[in-house]
């Protein structure tokens, strides 16, 4: 069983994977077209910050979890 924050890492990393394809998804609907261009910028920004926490976040938990088998 892992420690309680590598637990937590992995249910945020998941979820935070859950959000990421979520607004993939409507970036890439009409509805995103409609948006006005200070929103779509935003969105495109607010995509690429949730990518970069994602990608570490997975570095941390994987980190952590060879610390774990380490011990």
């Amino acid at each position: 069983m892992s420690k309680p924050h590598v637990q937590r890492m992995a249910a945020e990393h998941k979820e935070l994977a859950e959000r990421t394809l979520k607004l993939s998804a409507f970036l890439n609907n009409p509805v995103f077209a409609d948006l006005a261009a200070e929103d779509k910028d935003l969105l495109h920004a607010q995509y690429a910050a949730m990518g970069a926490y994602k990608t570490i976040l997975m570095i941390r938990l994987s980190r952590a979890q060879a610390e774990e088998k380490a011990a």
